[in-house]
């Protein structure tokens, strides 16, 4: 993966020519980050070692386990709302309805609630929020291997 962003951006400045880079990247399907932050740990690409069977299986269990929990411990009613009010971003789905009462979902559902629910969730459990920290560890690791810069903080 990383041999294919380096030819990437050889083929495409993505300093000079973002909008060209990103059109290049798009074509083979990935998210635009050319410097992973994980690019100078030793047998880290994720291409080697995250399938997209495991990688599934983490967003379905977010679904089922993870995403429940948040509802049951933030409630439905509250859930359902905060979602409701996100602005709309361009690249991000939005759920107007809410998500507890949602039926049909995909893949892609499961991982459009996941990149929300830490900023939902903030605020709205007080004390309880240290009992969610399984949740955003387990969201924090799902996530790690598109991003460009780890960027965690070292307060619980």
């Amino acid at each position: 993966m990383l041999a294919q962003l380096d030819t990437l951006a050889e083929a495409v400045d993505p300093v000079y020519d973002l909008a060209a880079y990103i059109k290049a990247v798009k074509k083979k399907r990935y998210n635009g980050v050319n410097q992973p932050f994980w690019r100078d740990w030793p047998l880290a690409d994720p291409v080697k070692f995250l399938s997209l069977e495991p990688l599934h299986h983490l967003h379905k269990m977010f679904w089922d386990h993870d995403l429940k929990w948040c509802i049951c411990i933030v409630g439905e009613n509250e859930i359902d709302f905060r979602f409701s009010v996100l602005h709309p971003h361009t690249g991000f789905w939005s759920f107007t309805g809410g998500v507890s009462k949602m039926k049909e979902t995909t893949g892609q559902d499961h991982r459009n609630i996941q990149q929300y629910i830490m900023g939902i969730i903030a605020g709205a459990v007080g004390e309880v929020w240290r009992d969610l920290s399984g949740v955003r560890g387990m969201d924090v690791k799902v996530e790690w291997s598109g991003m460009d810069s780890c960027g965690l903080s070292t307060q619980g």
